[in-house]
């Protein structure tokens, strides 16, 4: 059962929490959404009946999630301090469990890096903590909205992020290329922008329902001497893994740097 859940922050990643949420018809009595600033998803949030608030400071609730930009999260935890101990589930890169832990004593930290496809009940979401008791608080808040994967060392968070919390926009940097590139072949850009959106879709689900590894699946479209073969011939030759590899690598020292190690 969904526990009641404040969420502070309703910006990205919170309102496209409160979006995948209400999709998935959890009870919008259960939410309360503290956000000093309006925004359309809080908005949409006290128009299905949650409780929408100016500040934590006004709501108590056993699950936090805790949805704000790195620069100001100390000050959005002040407003929990008094507040008997919960679980709060943290969604912020670069801020580790322990500096929370200091600022909240007593609650139970969650570390999650996921995607805003949560927004649409189809996220992906990596997970950590170290406190006991917390893995079906978290598979009830964002289990319904994402697959998750929970990983063994704090540390995984920041390639997480880099693979995961940021491939969701190489993956739309791909499909952009990709229509891009039918129309410099000499289709019209809507055509072509729809032909990779779908394209994408279909190899998404593909790989969704098909859990053979990923050069198997590979191999089923690429046929020897054929047209997808000479393809992914020449994305070699023009240097993609590098590139991913180089994307992975900036994306990875961002959070390191934003953990300040």
């Amino acid at each position: 059962m969904f526990p009641t859940t404040l969420l502070i922050g309703c910006g990205r990643l919170g309102g496209a929490l409160v979006r995948g949420w209400l999709s998935k018809g959890i009870d919008p009595a259960r939410l309360i959404v503290a956000e000093s600033h309006p925004t359309p998803d809080a908005d949409r949030a006290r128009k299905a009946g949650a409780e929408v608030v100016d500040s934590a400071s006004e709501a108590a609730a056993d699950t936090v999630v805790l949805a704000v930009k790195p620069k100001v999260w100390r000050e959005a935890v002040e407003a929990l301090s008094g507040k008997p101990a919960g679980t709060l589930i943290s969604l912020m890169a670069g801020v580790r469990a322990a500096d929370i832990a200091k600022a909240l004593p007593g609650w139970r930290i969650v570390r999650v890096m996921p995607t805003t496809g949560i927004g649409v009940g189809r996220g992906a979401a990596a997970w950590w903590s170290q406190a006991d008791g917390v893995a079906d608080t978290v598979d009830a808040v964002l289990g319904s909205v994402s697959s998750l994967v929970r990983l063994e060392d704090e540390a995984d968070i920041d390639i997480a992020t880099a693979i995961s919390g940021s491939g969701q926009g190489y993956v739309f940097a791909f499909a952009k290329a990709l229509a891009e590139a039918g129309e410099r072949a000499g289709l019209a850009p809507d055509i072509a922008t729809g032909l990779a959106r779908a394209t994408l879709m279909s190899g998404s689900a593909v790989m969704e329902a098909d859990d053979r590894d990923l050069e198997t699946l590979i191999g089923e479209v690429a046929s020897p001497g054929g047209t997808t073969q000479a393809g992914l011939d020449a994305m070699e030759q023009a240097g993609m893994p590098g590139a991913v590899n180089a994307a992975v690598a900036a994306a990875l020292a961002k959070a390191r740097e934003l953990a300040g190690g």
